[in-house]
């Protein structure tokens, strides 16, 4: 036993010692691989940015962004968004624009975490290992590798989410700093977007913070309606028009059940059809009824838990309540692509933060329902596609954000309880 409590303190030693190198080594060996598949145009690694571009491309040329589109479901705005993408990949190609895509994200990580660490820790951790915080310490290490498979899907297929995570992070800063109109400005830019970060929106009402909600909604519609000027009223309208049928009040067909979908909407729709089979036939009012009455329940819960507690902005809780906003931004939606789950990254910066600082208020069931959210994640990322397979037809991703939901909820309690009685 002695040998080798000794044989385990001398690795833990050298893992201290040398943990700058492993985790840029680790790093490297991450990213290098991911970089250099993008060489080869034909790659199926990146695909999703092929819609971005033919969006902008639809709106450089003012055309119909949704009738001939199979992959663009989002607000006009976004069409615009993607123009600087489409003019990249007319003037370089295909293959350095997906590259400079990937360093954008990456870059946009990078600012989100030293964004968050600012927030907790009062100073910004360095990229690169320096005499002092940088992002070899743990509490960015761990909150990363609890995030790293759905991490790695956002950039094995150039997603947008490490930009939608940037543009609300900035947001929460700059409220915190009391700057209301600069965080209205990233908050509405990122609900013009992607719509479902309009849930801020909500928030901040119900918080009473209202510079920034009025804020956000002025920046909100301004950017929204922005194509306007170039669409002209009428077309404009139209394409409004359009995208809210499509995306609204269209029934939900079975694309939106497939097994990549971890939405509560598809949850229920495997759980009743599929799965119970208490439901023949789908799309079903009563899918439709459950996933609204889940939402509303998630909805009620979370908000009541936050506003017991008054509002304080720089603190924890913000925090907290930032990552409970940013799980119901994934939850809601009737589409939430694995991938989506790369967006808890605050949940987890904020839950690891909680276990070192405030060991207080984490309790046994906090401890368990961590371990729960990174079996699920964790699980079919590491075994075989028949048991990845499994997991996403059994909605592990949903069932994890949930547990997610449930942790930050008990830590925000206890912490203020903790806060109140200090």
């Amino acid at each position: 036993m002695i040998v080798s409590s000794r044989i385990k303190t001398a690795i833990l030693q050298q893992l201290k010692k040398y943990r700058k190198p492993i985790f840029f080594f680790v790093l490297a060996a991450l990213i290098l691989p991911e970089i250099t598949v993008y060489f080869n145009p034909n790659n199926n690694r990146g695909r999703d940015i092929l819609g971005y571009i033919a969006a902008g491309h639809d709106a450089l040329k003012l055309g119909e962004l949704y009738k001939f589109s199979e992959t663009n479901t989002w607000p006009p705005f976004f069409s615009f968004f993607s123009v600087p993408l489409a003019l990249c990949n007319d003037l370089l190609g295909l293959v350095p624009t997906k590259l400079l895509w990937y360093f954008v994200n990456f870059t946009a990580f990078v600012l989100s975490m030293k964004i968050m660490m600012l927030m907790l820790c009062k100073k910004k951790p360095a990229f690169f290992p320096g005499n002092g915080f940088d992002f070899t310490s743990d509490l960015i290490v761990v909150p990363f590798l609890l995030v790293l498979p759905p991490f790695i899907a956002t950039f094995y297929w150039l997603q947008i989410n490490m930009i939608i995570l940037l543009l609300i992070t900035s947001g929460l800063y700059f409220h915190d700093h009391q700057k209301d109109w600069k965080a209205g400005f990233f908050f509405g830019l990122a609900a013009s977007i992607k719509a479902y970060p309009g849930l801020f929106l909500i928030y901040f009402l119900l918080r009473k913070q209202w510079k920034t909600s009025i804020s956000t909604l002025l920046w909100s519609i301004a950017f929204t309606v922005s194509p306007v000027l170039f669409y002209g009223f009428n077309k404009f309208i139209a394409l409004m028009n359009e995208w809210i049928s499509m995306s609204l009040l269209k029934p939900l067909g079975p694309d939106f059940v497939t097994p990549y979908n971890q939405s509560l909407y598809a949850f229920w729709e495997r759980l009743l059809v599929h799965q119970l089979h208490i439901v023949e036939t789908a799309p079903s009012i009563f899918v439709t009824i459950a996933n609204y009455c889940s939402i509303a329940l998630i909805a009620i819960i979370s908000f009541s838990t936050i506003l017991r507690v008054p509002h304080k902005r720089a603190s924890v809780s913000g925090l907290i309540e930032f990552s409970i906003i940013c799980i119901m931004m994934i939850l809601f939606p009737p589409i939430a692509w694995r991938h989506y789950w790369a967006l808890l990254l605050p949940a987890t910066v904020s839950i690891y933060y909680c276990f070192r600082t405030f060991p207080g208020i984490i309790t046994p069931l906090v401890r368990y329902l961590l371990a729960v959210y990174t079996f699920l994640i964790w699980i079919a990322y590491i075994l075989s596609s028949v048991i990845g397979e499994f997991s996403k037809i059994y909605s592990f991703y949903t069932i994890s954000a949930l547990a997610l939901l449930a942790i930050l909820l008990i830590l925000h309690k206890n912490y203020s309880l903790q806060q109140s009685n200090s």
